[in-house]
Order: structure tokens, then sequence, then C-alpha cells
């Protein structure tokens, strides 16, 4: 496997409690601005410079979303896709997104100044529901792929549930799912009870 790049993303919160990191590590990180990873989060271009943007950040926590480049920005040959991008929002019931918890790698509390990972953090999940960010629907529309851009188009405003009832009954990421699964020699993680405690 060739090396994987990142890109990474800071996302600031008022709330240090136990029970809101856990919500974030189980749930996702909340978005009212719509799945916009650029109006919702500061996006961090070397990885070197996190600990001092941390450090800078005026808010409680801090969490550190680690994305695979490729999910963004999919590698396209003669036209064509070669890598299939994956949507990371939810669209909850109450219009708020929420980012996929399974790419927030972990928080720095800064009250207590400790960092702490997400076991939840895995690149290979299962995208069944999900919406795309608005960064890659402008990816799609750049490189003219005109059945991403529809398929976009098609999952918008779509409510979690729903979209999932479709992908299951398609099988719609079953390939993204085993090439990806391939890609990282890992499998779709099964959430099991493991919670952060101070």
């Amino acid at each position: 496997m060739s090396e994987v790049e990142y890109v990474y993303y800071l996302y600031g919160s008022k709330k240090s409690n136990v029970e809101d990191i856990n919500d974030a590590f189980s749930f996702g990180l909340a978005s009212t601005k719509g799945p916009d990873l650029d109006s919702t989060m500061v996006r961090v271009d070397d990885p070197t410079e996190l600990k001092d943007l941390i450090e800078c950040c005026k808010h409680k926590c801090v969490y550190v979303v680690k994305i695979p480049k490729m999910f963004l920005a999919p590698r396209v040959v003669d036209g064509k896709l070669r890598q299939v991008p994956v949507p990371m929002w939810e669209l909850g019931i109450d219009g708020t997104h929420f980012f996929k918890s399974n790419l927030v790698h972990g928080v720095y509390n800064k009250k207590i100044k400790s960092y702490f990972p997400n076991n939840f953090y895995n690149e290979v999940f299962c995208p069944n529901g999900l919406q795309f960010d608005i960064q890659q629907a402008e990816y799609f529309k750049t490189h003219n792929l005109t059945r991403w851009i529809k398929f976009d188009e098609f999952r918008k405003g779509k409510p979690f549930y729903s979209l999932k009832n479709i992908d299951r009954k398609h099988l719609i990421w079953k390939d993204a799912m085993t090439q990806y699964t391939e890609y990282y020699n890992t499998r779709i993680v099964k959430k099991l009870d493991r919670r952060v405690v101070f």
C-alpha cells in the first residue's frame, strides 16, 4: 500500500465535559452551516503545526479531524474516477448536519491539558445514509464527473434514515467498502462501548 495522504481540520467546542466528548466520538461533530468542512472547521495544511494551532484556539476543547485526501480529491484518470469518493455527513431530522465520528481522530481538552484519541477512528466505515461535503461536490464539477454530480444532487437534503434505506436496498457502497477494506487492510468498525473516562 502506498503512503496515505491526509487532510487535517480543527473543530472548536465550548463544551468540555465527558458526556459531550463521548457524544462527539459516537455521533459526530455538529454543523448548522450545512455539510461544509471549510465553514465549520479550520483546515491545517501542515500537520506539524497542529499543536501550536490547538494552543491558540480559544475553545475549551479542540477536535482533530483526519481525512484521507482521496476521500476529498479522488484520483481521476482519463476523466474517470479511480478511487471512490466517500460521503461524510449525516443530516439530522432537525436539519443539523453531523460530521462522521469515524474521522474524528481525537480531542484536546485544554482544561486538563490532555489529548484523548477517539477509539472509533477508522478510515473504513459504512457511508450508508451519508451526504457529500460541499468541497467534494465542487471537485465533481471541476472534473466534469457528470454521474457523481447527479448522485450528489440526488442525495442532498434527504434525511439520514431515508437515504440509508435506499443505499442498503441497492448495495450502493458495496464496491467502495471492498476497495477501501482491501486498501487499508482493515475491516469496517463495529461500534463498541469504548468511552472516554477522565
